[in-house]
């Protein structure tokens, strides 16, 4: 049960402004209390909580005072809550899923389809699924060689913060993976003893709903933990590790809800990703749940101060659909993510030096068949983010988010060695190991600039973007491709920018100049004077602006609103301010073609000076497709 949060557009002003280096906001997150204070629906939800007790209902899990997780019979679903249930499947899978208007004031989804997209990882490649690959695929590259992952120290220039007694401490990373690995201590033990590593200062796991860590022996996720924690681990050897063993029924926005609302790591590592090519299969209820809440929860984080990546993916640029234009994995794709993608780092031994490139894969569809290489391509869900804007769209793709934005390590051949369950060492890879490494550098740099960095994109991109810096904060990837794009110098959809070298981001990111800046709130409202669940094409939309510029209100200048979609710009209007209010209004009416998730942009300049402010909402319907799948 999912209570709506208040002040919504508050998120995303802050979620924004936290992260823009030209607001005065910047790096002053908001804190627990504060986020609390600002979007916590707590009445509404001690309402709700008690009704739910009151009928019986068992309650296994709250988070954010606006998460309710409760177990009861069907019958009790449908009497209580007013909605029907049932049950889902193609003869091979099978789920069960509720449908209808909730009775109470609250989004009501009662479902397990979260235990398909988190049955095995997704962004892992294990030594097992080598040696099936080298028997099926005629592939003659295949080797079988690997490295310990503590020579990438030198890979990504960590070592002039390593000198400096910089490596991680004092800060937290998080890491999410599901069901478990009962033996992830004594490997991290058996791990450090052989890099010579030093134990994390503290290492804790904190279970998400019921907790049975034998069950990631069976589904294979005991072996994505591993990789996570140790590749985390080495990058920023000192920091603390929080790893969180989410249940596998529990839904997305669960899961971020509650590791926000405890704000308890500095970065979240999450190494998996639901194909986007699926979303059509979901209700409309299961993607606004799955999607649109999720975003609002990681737009909080971001508020807070928390860094987020998730995994790229593993099926190059078209593995993950049924058609050759590929498709791209959520959450990586959602705006307040970093989407990680991944390189092949070949080393030389004795010295250590080494040389990158994409990593690169070889095969066409059908899904399956072309695995093994950087995922990155363009959103069809997700509109194109404020810091992509620079970024041209490739013809006759959607102006959607496009993924990776960074990339590290994760190609097999040469793999990295990890200890694995019964202190095994085995190889792998994976974008699943290009996330938790990030994440583990972005530690490391928060250890040594003495505080938290948000999102790191618009700052990444600003220094991506200036050819004084890109080449000194970034090493350009070059060579290799994913299918059908092609790896090059600037930004590109199989590496991104290309992998990071962290001494020299340490230093360029204190350089970033800072120019002035207004400060927007954006506020949208339908006919009736409410912001709603969702907008239909054809209705009005009211909005409205609070813009000042160093505290105080502006009044003068040129200001516009734009409706964006994945089908680009879709409407425009020019608004007015009113000196009474002291705020800046437009009204406009949603096109046909304003379906799915909008950003709703206001920008505008005064006496010289530009700003933008933005919300995100929800448009239209959402068709289910049965057979065949679109795409």
């Amino acid at each position: 049960v999912f209570i709506p949060l208040k002040n919504v557009n508050l998120l995303y002003y802050y979620a924004y402004e936290t992260s823009n280096p030209s607001s005065p906001l910047y790096h002053h997150f908001l804190t627990k209390e504060q986020v609390k204070k600002l979007f916590y629906p707590k009445s509404q939800f001690k309402r709700v909580l008690s009704y739910l007790e009151s009928k019986g209902f068992k309650v296994l899990l709250t988070s954010a005072d606006s998460v309710i997780v409760a177990s009861g019979t069907v019958g009790m679903i449908e009497k209580y809550l007013g909605v029907n249930v049932v049950e889902v499947s193609n003869g091979t899978l099978s789920y069960y899923t509720s449908y209808g208007t909730p009775t109470i004031n609250a989004y009501v989804v009662a479902t397990n389809i979260s235990k398909i997209f988190f049955a095995h990882p997704s962004t892992l490649v294990t030594q097992s699924m080598l040696e099936k690959f080298r028997q099926q695929l005629p592939n003659y590259t295949f080797a079988i060689e690997a490295y310990w992952p503590t020579v990438l120290q030198k890979v990504y220039n960590e070592t002039p913060l390593f000198e400096k007694g910089y490596m991680g401490q004092n800060y937290t990373i998080g890491i999410l993976d599901f069901y478990g690995d009962p033996y992830i201590y004594q490997q991290l033990v058996d791990f450090d003893k052989i890099t010579g590593l030093p134990n994390p200062p503290n290492f804790t796991i904190i279970p998400i709903g019921p907790y049975n860590p034998g069950l990631g022996i069976a589904t294979g996720w005991a072996g994505e933990i591993s990789l996570d924690v140790e590749i985390a681990h080495t990058m920023a050897p000192k920091a603390n590790i929080i790893l969180y063993i989410a249940n596998g029924n529990c839904l997305l926005p669960t899961v971020i809800s509650y590791i926000v609302s405890q704000d308890k790591v500095d970065v979240l590592s999450q190494s998996f990703g639901i194909p986007e090519s699926i979303f059509p299969l979901l209700t409309g209820e299961q993607f606004y749940t799955c999607v649109v809440l999720t975003d609002e929860y990681y737009a909080m984080g971001v508020a807070e101060g928390i860094t987020f990546f998730a995994s790229s993916g593993d099926a190059g640029g078209s593995g993950y659909s049924n058609g050759p234009i590929g498709a791209v994995n959520y959450p990586s794709t959602s705006p307040f993510v970093i989407a990680a993608g991944g390189t092949t780092t070949y080393v030389q031994f004795p010295n250590g030096s080494y040389y990158q490139t994409a990593w690169s894969n070889y095969g066409f569809v059908p899904d399956g068949i072309n695995y093994g290489g950087s995922t990155g391509g363009v959103s069809i869900i997700e509109p194109k983010p404020w810091y992509q804007w620079s970024l041209p769209t490739p013809k006759t793709y959607p102006n959607g988010r496009m993924t990776p934005d960074v990339s590290a390590n994760a190609d097999v051949f040469p793999g990295i060695y990890i200890v694995c369950p019964f202190n095994v060492t085995a190889i792998t890879g994976g974008t699943s190991e290009a996330s938790p490494l990030l994440a583990g550098l972005t530690v490391e740099l928060e250890s040594y600039l003495h505080e938290k960095l948000g999102l790191l994109n618009p700052v990444l991109y600003e220094l991506a973007e200036n050819q004084s810096t890109y080449t000194k904060v970034f090493y350009p990837i070059t060579f290799g491709y994913n299918i059908p794009w092609v790896a090059k110098y600037g930004y590109n959809l199989v590496t991104g920018w290309g992998t990071i070298n962290l001494g020299n981001l340490a230093y360029y990111i204190q350089k970033v100049k800072e120019e002035p800046s207004l400060s927007i709130e954006v506020t949208i409202l339908n006919a009736s004077g409410v912001t709603p669940k969702e907008f239909m094409p054809g209705q009005q939309m009211l909005i409205s602006a609070n813009i000042t510029y160093e505290g105080k209100v502006v009044s003068n200048g040129t200001f516009y609103a734009l409706v964006e979609g994945v089908e680009g710009n879709l409407t425009e209007v020019k608004l007015t301010y009113d000196p009474i209010s002291k705020i800046w209004y437009g009204e406009l009416t949603l096109p046909r073609n304003a379906n799915g998730i909008l950003f709703v942009v206001v920008y505008g300049k005064y006496d010289g000076i530009e700003g933008v402010g933005f919300v995100e909402t929800f448009s239209g319907y959402f068709v289910t497709f049965e057979e065949p799948i679109p795409f």
